[in-house]
């Protein structure tokens, strides 16, 4: 999918601010109850609290952006993008009272560590903005800097100025890809961090530039030094899953057809949210389910190429519209009841009035559709509301999409995804749930445990309650 230049028009004091990318990535931090070692491992159970982050360089899509880059020349078209097995990485972020803990886990199948220019090399680039200034140029002291760390740990460059920071990287056993590991003192941060990870990679042998830069937020390579490209990270205040999710719909320009495909361009304008069903870490909150029974080591938890979720949200005067491309590795429909299949709960609160018990009407409804479009539950009473799913071409997974009228509803609203899969045959419970927000699988009835979207008022007609200029 290519996605389409958009204008976010913002007026604060008559400036009109224009963006070529989809909506800035925010993450809700993992509360570390334990400081990990840093060691350029990932030991076992060592980073289970931290919320992740899971993006590659394949497209021009957040999260994971390749973008225009003065220093990039490769790829398959020469435009930075590259395949998956070389360009991918799962991104683990959590904080405790003292400190902001990232580590990476990249994969790279051409690993190249030879050049002075630390950058040039297989790297990564951490991008703090610890007081949350968003200035254009960054301050390069402990509160908003880019620090670039070589993939077998052999050279760091940037490293702030009077920070209290280390970082340890080193390349896989397997050679498949490298590890950084790394920590940053809070003292003086904000409750709301600007942040952002680039990955430099390169492939060419006696080439001075990299072959590609994929980043989590940054739209352009000259964003190392422009705080007002990177993503934000929200400080963790308590121990998992931590504080509510909160997200911004993308204002739709056109309606998409719901009719369970994807097609390209088609939800360019969403906002979008990448979860999985790997831990109890908010955003993809794995928790207490009676209806669960699988697992590695039968929690609920999953591997990551059976349980995640890429989720798109977005809204026009009328409507909410909200797609899900769920990845599955077994697909199970037989089951009677929708919710034991492979399935999507969409959940709203349209009147957010977070109530105990969901009112089960369009202001309040938590709707399950199975993934093969094959039967639909808890349909709510009343509602302007479409829905269609269909199995992925490929057999790797389904999507869902969803249509719903937001008469009556208010600027901000309740909203969760929850994800049912079910891999084991001859079993009446599904294998696992994750959701977005909610803590537990009683929280399909329970609109105090759902996540906050926040419509987009351009589209909505609604007044926002703030301003802010990314």
């Amino acid at each position: 999918m290519t996605i389409g230049k958009r204008c976010f028009i913002v007026l604060i004091l008559g400036l009109a601010v224009c963006s070529a990318y989809a909506q800035e990535q925010t993450l809700v931090s993992g509360w570390a109850s334990k400081a990990p070692v840093l060691d350029g491992k990932l030991d076992a159970g060592e980073w289970k609290e931290a919320a992740r982050i899971n993006f590659d360089g394949s497209d021009a899509i957040r999260p994971g952006v390749v973008g225009p880059d003065s220093g990039t020349i490769g790829g398959p078209n020469k435009d930075g993008f590259q395949p998956a097995q070389d360009s991918s990485v799962i991104i683990y972020v959590m904080n405790d009272a003292s400190n902001l803990y990232v580590a990476i886990d990249a994969t790279d199948d051409i690993l190249m560590f030879d050049k002075a220019d630390v950058w040039r090399n297989d790297s990564a680039e951490i991008r703090v903005d610890g007081n949350f200034s968003r200035k254009s140029v960054q301050e390069g002291n402990n509160l908003g800097y880019d620090i670039c760390i070589r993939g077998d740990g052999g050279a760091v460059a940037n490293a702030p100025s009077g920070a209290d920071l280390e970082n340890k990287a080193a390349v896989k056993a397997d050679g498949l890809g490298w590890i950084v590991e790394f920590r940053q003192a809070t003292t003086g941060f904000a409750p709301k961090i600007g942040f952002d990870v680039a990955i430099d990679d390169r492939d060419t042998p006696d080439q001075d530039s990299r072959d590609s830069q994929y980043r989590w937020n940054g739209a352009t390579d000259v964003a190392y030094q422009d705080e007002t490209q990177w993503g934000a990270v929200i400080l963790a205040t308590e121990p998992n899953p931590g504080p509510v999710q909160e997200l911004t719909a993308g204002v739709a320009k056109t309606p998409p057809t719901i009719d369970g495909l994807l097609s390209p361009g088609e939800w360019a304008d969403a906002a979008v949210i990448a979860f999985d069903g790997s831990d109890g870490v908010r955003p993809g909150v794995t928790g207490p389910d009676s209806g669960t029974i699988g697992g590695p080591n039968k929690d609920g938890f999953q591997n990551y190429e059976d349980s995640h979720a890429v989720v798109y949200v977005m809204n026009d005067a009328s409507n909410l519209y909200v797609a899900i491309d769920a990845t599955d590795d077994i697909l199970m429909f037989d089951k009677a009841d929708v919710w034991r299949n492979d399935s999507a709960e969409i959940r709203v609160d349209g009147n957010f009035s977070r109530k105990s018990v969901q009112e089960g009407t369009a202001l309040g409804y938590d709707v399950c559709v199975r993934g093969d479009g094959g039967a639909v539950a808890n349909a709510p009473s009343g509602a302007d509301l479409e829905t269609k799913a269909a199995v992925k071409a490929d057999g790797t997974g389904w999507i869902v999409e969803l249509r719903q009228g937001t008469a009556g509803f208010a600027a901000k609203i309740g909203f969760d995804v929850a994800i049912d899969d079910r891999d084991t045959p001859d079993q009446d419970s599904r294998d696992d749930q994750y959701r977005w927000n909610g803590a537990t699988d009683v929280a399909y009835q329970d609109e105090s445990m759902w996540g906050i979207l926040t419509l987009a008022a351009a589209a909505s007609g609604l007044v926002p309650e703030r301003w802010e200029l990314y």
